[in-house]
């Protein structure tokens, strides 16, 4: 796994990665409970400072997908170490492309990548897993603001309590191919696209050769004559009028 990633994220990825990987070596999930559509595993990581954490992690069967209670992943589209001990269990395996995020790549900026074997790392199952960490991080912000104040509070559960409904409605629609409230059929609903991205505020320009940076001057001041040595002149030694009057 870290040979393969090595040459999938880019240089400063792959060192947040690799930190986790290694600290996996040491923990081992430990197997819980199952019903028809989980699997529950926890994770205790070495104690520090006498404290040892807890983190669970649940395998959806149906998604072949599993999400840590830590939040790693979500927050910021990196596998976290409770999730690389948990697919150790089936070996020594590369890791699967729903867990590699497509910015995170050496070819983010290119349509298409693929790993050594040429399956494409992204698609439609990426999508959905780069709304989900930017869900994640709009609805943690709501509820980190909304729980210092009852009333805010009760606006933001009554809020996800009418979008739930809403949700579970579309949802319904769209497995029994029926119709939606506005007419349209489940075939109408186009596949999740990435958020469209944003250029950063603090995001620089091309940096100029001190070359170029001469150049765009010499423009700006106007032409030199050597004959007299003036500057901003709008001919050159050879055109000087008061050289070719004396």
């Amino acid at each position: 796994m870290e040979k393969q990633m090595v040459e999938i994220y880019t240089h400063k990825i792959f060192l947040k990665f690799q930190d986790e990987l290694w600290d996996s070596l040491v923990i081992m999930p430990q197997f819980v409970r199952e019903n028809a559509t989980h699997k529950m595993y926890v994770v205790k990581s070495s104690p520090k400072e006498g404290v040892r954490k807890v983190q669970e992690v649940a395998y959806d069967k149906e998604l072949d997908f599993a999400s840590c209670t830590c939040k790693k992943f979500e927050s910021e589209g990196l596998p976290c170490r409770h999730i690389l001990a948990f697919l150790r269990l089936f070996g020594n395996i590369p890791l699967p492309n729903q867990y590699i995020m497509k910015k995170w790549t050496r070819g983010a900026k290119c349509q298409i990548i693929t790993d050594k074997q040429g399956v494409e790392i992204g698609g439609q199952h990426s999508s959905m897993l780069t709304w989900r960490a930017k869900l994640f991080q709009l609805a943690s912000e709501v509820i980190d603001k909304a729980i210092i104040y009852e009333k805010a509070s009760v606006i933001v559960n009554d809020g996800l309590q009418s979008l739930l409904g809403k949700i579970e409605s579309i949802v319904s629609n769209t497995k029994s191919g029926g119709i939606s409230e506005k007419g349209s059929t489940a075939h109408d609903y186009e596949a999740l696209k990435d958020p469209s991205a944003v250029r950063a505020k603090g995001c620089r320009q091309r940096l100029k050769r001190e070359k170029e940076k001469a150049t765009n001057a010499a423009k700006h001041r106007g032409r030199r004559c050597n004959g007299y040595g003036k500057i901003g002149q709008s001919h050159d030694k050879i055109n000087c009028p008061l050289l070719n009057n004396s």
